[in-house]
């Protein structure tokens, strides 16, 4: 997926890491609940320095 994007996409836009899950946190209103994503991939959402 990296390899893919680094042939089509600019350095900055690349993504660091990628990561499979089975299903998003969503509420009942089928809205994707962005807290509990940064709560469990924080660390992949931090800026670089």
């Amino acid at each position: 997926m990296i390899e893919f994007c680094r042939e089509r996409l600019a350095g900055f836009k690349k993504p660091r890491t990628v990561e499979f899950v089975d299903a998003l946190p969503k509420n009942s209103l089928g809205k994707i609940l962005k807290a509990d994503l940064r709560r469990r991939f924080g660390s992949a959402f931090a800026p670089e320095p």
